[in-house]
């Protein structure tokens, strides 16, 4: 490995850290690039060399969060020995947690459209989401009756449910509890999983 690997590294997560910082601070509408490499105490030609664009840093700096959230609940969930109870908790803990984030929750209360525009569509984000939500479903359920299940329209459906009561809370839904949030998820989506096995059984 090159000496200069561990250096662009470093130099990425400080301008990562300090976009976060940023957007807790201002908003992601008002981050600006300047800001950033300001933050992070570098040039801007620095910066840019690194990431062509507001949206680009905003991407990775969330795609960062993600990462880190998803380590997260993954080692909360593999306590759970129950297949079914893994996904549940794996949405539990993905409501409550993003709800609880810092960056999350400061977007939500000021940028809500800004937020979306990182969350919709094929965005990285998403899709990054989503495919860690579909290995972590094939590990939890692997050698169980649940394999059956189609993991990757599960996790889409996990991921986007949560992105959609994340973004509007819903006044119906106790979501600010794992009891409440556990409840959801046993009401609404392990039926979704039941019906997703029975479609692939021969």
């Amino acid at each position: 490995m090159s000496t200069a690997e561990p250096a662009a590294a470093t130099t990425v997560d400080r301008i990562l850290d300090a976009c976060a910082e940023q957007a807790v601070d201002v908003g992601l509408r008002r981050v600006t690039m300047e800001d950033v490499a300001r933050r992070a105490g570098l040039a801007r030609v620095t910066l840019y060399a690194h990431f062509p664009s507001k949206r680009a840093v905003l991407d990775a700096t969330f795609a960062r969060e993600v990462e880190r959230f998803n380590a997260y609940v993954a080692r909360v969930v593999e306590r759970f020995d129950d297949p079914g109870e893994r996904i549940v908790q794996t949405f539990v803990r993905t409501c409550r947690g993003l709800r609880a984030n810092r960056i999350v929750g400061r977007a939500l209360r000021s940028d809500p459209a800004e937020f979306l525009a990182l969350m919709a569509g094929d965005s990285p984000v998403m899709a990054d989401a989503i495919g860690w939500c579909a290995d972590h479903l094939r590990a939890a359920v692997a050698a169980t009756p649940y394999e059956a299940m189609d993991a990757d329209a599960t996790a889409e459906v996990l991921t986007r449910l949560a992105q959609s009561l994340l973004i509007s809370p819903p006044s119906g839904f106790d979501l600010d509890s794992d009891e409440g949030a556990a409840a959801v998820a046993r009401a609404w989506i392990l039926p979704g999983v039941h019906a997703s096995m029975a479609a692939v059984e021969p």
